[in-house]
């Protein structure tokens, strides 16, 4: 079963204290972590205004400090951008972050 101590691991990085509204949840079928809804101003790791000035990209950082089981040890980190139109307001993002590793968990 995941709880909230594998979810705090999975935090999006954002600047200011940790908020668990940029935590995700768990697929408990699937094993999947989800992040979202969640607000995009509050757990945006960095923010873009494109040339066009109509678009923005929002950057969300994933960095995974857990071991053991379920979760496991990473050597690297998740960023997703996401592009949004600048008209809309009160943003709200959500993503599933997917991984596949071997049994030793090395991804070879």
């Amino acid at each position: 079963m995941w709880s909230d101590v594998d979810a705090a691991t999975w935090e999006l990085k954002h600047s200011g204290t940790p908020n668990t509204d940029c935590q995700p949840s768990f697929t408990s079928v699937a094993g999947k972590v989800k992040h979202g809804m969640f607000s995009a101003d509050e757990c945006k790791t960095s923010l873009t205004e494109n040339a066009d000035g109509i678009t923005l990209d929002y950057e969300f950082k994933i960095q995974v400090s857990a071991s053991g089981s379920p979760t496991f040890p990473y050597d690297h980190e998740y960023t997703i951008t996401c592009t949004y139109i600048r008209e809309k307001q009160g943003l709200q993002a959500s993503f599933l972050t997917q991984h596949s590793v071997t049994e030793t968990g090395t991804g070879e």
